[in-house]
């Protein structure tokens, strides 16, 4: 079987779970729709964490010594990297579809809560997962995954994270706000710069 074969077979299997789902349904029967709270809000940003830290370990598994790049080894984990990539869109969707689906004022707990859970894990993850997408890029070794959208759905994740601090700032305390918009910011420069590697 054709490596390229292989590797849109995974995609095509992928694809329907990663589909964002809509924040606007009609309800079923007469089932009241559930509002998102502060802590509903932290249990996405665990899962988005997750998220990251499955694709850093794959990306840290790829050899990137020049020579090494278009191995048997890294070849074989690609499906992997594109895998996880859309792991981390579906999770990125989920979590800015939970923030858009807060209707009350979150606490000073958990506002607090939330951006040292955005400022302290998530933002350190990122980065380190940018950077290795980035040296994959520019390393040539994932350039066989352009084909089947891995940097669409990098798109789609850039995307997502640059809409969080928008969604979440009309219901955060207000003694949290800089701390969110400074984070939120940071978040979306860094998908933004890595999107820039792989579209320039």
């Amino acid at each position: 079987m054709r490596f390229s074969s292989l590797l849109a077979g995974f995609a095509a299997l992928s694809v329907s779970s990663a589909t964002p789902v809509p924040l606007s349904f009609l309800p079923f029967g007469n089932l009241p729709s559930q509002s998102s709270t502060g802590a509903s809000i932290i249990a996405n940003l665990d899962t988005l964490q997750g998220s990251i830290l499955k694709l850093t370990t794959t990306l840290n598994g790829l050899d990137y010594t020049t020579g090494n790049t278009l191995s048997v080894a890294n070849i074989l984990k690609l499906p992997a990297v594109l895998l996880n990539t859309i792991g981390l869109n579906s999770a990125s969707s989920s979590t800015l579809l939970d923030a858009k689906a807060l209707t009350l004022a979150l606490n000073s707990t958990d506002s607090t809560a939330i951006v040292n859970k955005l400022t302290n894990e998530i933002q350190p993850a990122l980065k380190t997962v940018t950077d290795l997408l980035s040296k994959a890029k520019t390393s040539g070794v994932v350039a066989s995954l352009a084909p089947l959208g891995q940097t669409d759905y990098l798109k789609l994740i850039s995307t997502n994270l640059g809409g969080l601090g928008a969604a979440l700032s009309p219901y955060i305390d207000t003694a949290s706000q800089s701390g969110l918009t400074g984070v939120t910011a940071t978040l979306s420069n860094l998908l933004k710069a890595t999107v820039n590697v792989y579209t320039s």
